[in-house]
């Protein structure tokens, strides 16, 4: 079974086919080392420093002296700069795969999609492959070619690389650009971050987690008697856990890049430190999805990605994806995943049927229900899940909604959202449409555009009812979504 690639030490080894740390960027790379590792991150960037370290931090540390010789002003800050420390020196030893990739970021910065070479080291996810998805009879499509055609003509348009829309089971339409068919890799970024609410709604149907009011001091040992252990699990899955996620630091040594690049992702998940109560900010980032996959772990005793292999990949018949690890296999959970369009529709098509797919009970129908239900922190938010805009309610300008959502969608609207928004998945639950768009971040983009297209031939929203009735042979228990359905 392939993993992950390692040296002859058993360590992960740095990816074949990366370019060397060039010689001439070494000077730049130790002077960055030397400033991070002398105090906290460069003044002007507030709340956003994200200096290791977590309210609480180690108990009766003894006051340190950083680096310098100069004397810290309190324990707590002592216990942040040792952490930075650690983290800085582990840097320097043996962290060049790290350098590898933030250099070529600085070169490449608006690069889509990134090289294979920028997923290495991975672990395969690998189910039971079945047939690809089988096409829909063109007198049993719910949408019309004609619709089809319109919101086809303003993907392209809007640098659009694939749009595929599937229901019941099938493929209605589907379009892959140069180079791209349906068994392309996707990199999907992101929307790995859903992946951790079905994992997590899976090990409380397995009886392995109570429920999401259980603290996450439960399953993560060094924050048992912190602060930070008394987040819930519900306040990590609604992005409200009040940790210093957002808004994200550009210095190689912050959390941010640590995270989303480093070689220690659990080191550096739990370094993060709360900013406000949980419970009262809405903040999308990164690091709540990565400590709910290693909750997934605690609570199961399986790797996170052995977790989604046998709770998903295999049930599901979804073919190879790829999960971006750390030097030790570190799953990042909350990132970088790469998978197949069919693959992806088919997690959708499982969705919108209530949990079910072809007869087999995959989630609990409550459980699909509550992750698509709006948080009390944010109506457009729900289980690591957005939802759409559909004319009433409040509009909120901040917290961002990731993508664009100022036009209302036709009828309800759930969606995974990556590479910043604009590789998304739609589940309308109502007609039981599932669509995915990938490609590029276009100039002008709008989120309900394309299923209002495929919906009604039209970009704006049609007069209430068009929707219909909900699609009589989905199985699942009916949702909250059920009297829109049948408004």
């Amino acid at each position: 079974m392939k993993m992950v690639v390692r040296d002859e030490s058993g360590r992960v080894a740095s990816p074949p086919g990366l370019p060397s740390l060039h010689a001439a960027a070494l000077p730049l790379v130790l002077a960055v080392l030397a400033c991070c590792a002398t105090g906290p991150a460069s003044a002007g960037t507030g709340e956003a420093r994200h200096t290791p370290g977590g309210t609480g931090g180690a108990a009766g540390a003894a006051a340190a002296t950083v680096s310098g010789g100069q004397p810290a002003t309190s324990t707590s800050t002592d216990v942040r700069l040792e952490e930075k420390r650690a983290l800085v020196e582990k840097a320097a030893a043996d962290d060049l795969f790290f350098w590898q990739r933030y250099l070529r970021r600085l070169e490449n910065p608006g690069e889509f999609p990134q090289p294979d070479s920028f997923y290495v080291p991975s672990q395969l996810l690998e189910g039971d492959a079945s047939a690809p998805l089988s096409p829909t009879r063109a007198r049993d499509r719910h949408v019309s070619e004609a619709h089809w055609n319109r919101a086809l003509e303003w993907a392209k348009a809007h640098d659009t690389e694939v749009l595929a829309v599937a229901r019941d089971g099938k493929l209605e339409f589907a379009w892959f650009g140069p180079g791209r068919d349906g068994g392309s890799l996707l990199p999907v970024r992101s929307i790995a971050k859903p992946l951790t609410a079905l994992a997590i709604g899976a090990a409380i149907a397995d009886g392995r987690i109570r429920n999401l009011q259980q603290p996450v001091g439960d399953f993560l040992t060094p924050w048992r008697t912190d602060a930070r252990g008394r987040i819930t699990l519900e306040q990590l899955m609604t992005m409200s856990s009040g940790l210093n996620s957002f808004p994200p630091d550009p210095a190689p040594l912050g959390l941010t890049l640590q995270l989303a690049e480093g070689s220690d992702i659990r080191a550096t998940a739990l370094a993060h430190s709360l900013v406000a109560a949980p419970g009262t900010r809405y903040a999308w980032g990164n690091v709540e999805s990565q400590l709910l996959a290693m909750t997934v772990e605690a609570a199961t005793g399986m790797s996170y990605r052995d977790y989604l292999q046998a709770r998903f990949w295999k049930p599901l018949g979804l073919g190879t994806a790829s999960l971006n690890v750390d030097r030790e296999g570190q799953t990042r959970a909350f990132c970088c995943l790469r998978i197949r369009a069919d693959d992806l529709l088919k997690i959708g098509l499982m969705l919108v049927n209530g949990g079910e797919w072809q007869g087999r009970r995959i989630l609990p129908a409550d459980w699909v229900a509550q992750m698509f239900s709006p948080s009390a922190i944010n109506p457009y938010h729900g289980y690591q899940a957005f939802l759409g805009w559909t004319g009433t309610g409040p509009r909120l300008a901040d917290p961002p909604l990731i993508q664009r959502n100022d036009v209302p969608f036709s009828e309800p609207a759930w969606y995974f959202s990556g590479y910043g928004g604009t590789t998304t998945l739609w589940m309308l639950p109502c007609s039981g449409l599932v669509v995915l768009r990938w490609g590029n971040d276009p100039k002008e983009w709008e989120t309900s555009t394309i299923p209002n297209l495929l919906l009604t031939g039209t970009a704006k929203p049609v007069a209430a009812g068009r929707a219909g009735a909900p699609n009589p042979r989905r199985t699942g228990t009916p949702g909250p979504w059920l009297a829109a359905c049948n408004r």
